[in-house]
């Protein structure tokens, strides 16, 4: 989803964080100094978005940006259509956005690759049972690549042993 920015950042000098030949930590102060203290707060935001392109880049643009989107999976069930509307959403929030941070789009990884056609694997906690720490990161590459096939670039899932505290309402999912 994102594009080659240094042949841009020469064409748009008001940009300079899109040069790819400074150096990140450079690029990164350059972008915060533009950003107003909103458009960065909105950067914690992540968003469910379930209508088209054109409306997760304006729900992003009048926010002063957003975080991370979700590719709504009733929507969109296949892999492909996923990515066509990551790329659609990152296009209208670059038309519509004061400064264009690109979106992160994440899904929900906690025993499949969160999209129509991901195989579907035994809960974590069914998986711990087995010992078998080479299995479960051959599943846990598995759910990764079909994530990340449909345009996934952040996985939730849980990492930590939280099925002990009773306050956490997701214990199937642990």
């Amino acid at each position: 989803t994102s594009c080659c920015c240094s042949a841009r950042a020469a064409l748009r000098p008001e940009r300079p964080w899109d040069d790819a030949a400074l150096p990140v930590d450079r690029r990164v102060f350059l972008l915060l100094e533009q950003l107003t203290d909103a458009e960065k707060g909105a950067q914690l935001s992540y968003h469910t978005q379930g209508g088209g392109p054109d409306e997760g880049g304006a729900q992003c643009a009048a926010a002063g940006g957003c975080g991370g989107l979700r590719c709504d999976a009733k929507t969109y069930w296949n892999a492909s259509a996923c990515v066509d509307w990551a790329n659609g959403v990152q296009r209208a929030l670059r038309a519509k956005a004061r400064v264009f941070v690109p979106v992160t789009f994440f899904c929900e990884t906690t025993h499949a690759g969160g999209i129509q056609g991901s195989t579907i694997f035994p809960m974590p906690v069914a998986l711990g049972q087995s010992w078998n720490t080479s299995l479960m990161e051959a599943v846990g590459t598995q759910i990764g690549a079909q994530a990340r096939a449909s345009g996934c670039s952040q996985a939730m899932s849980p990492l930590l042993q939280v099925a002990t505290d009773p306050r956490w309402g997701r214990l199937a999912e642990n």
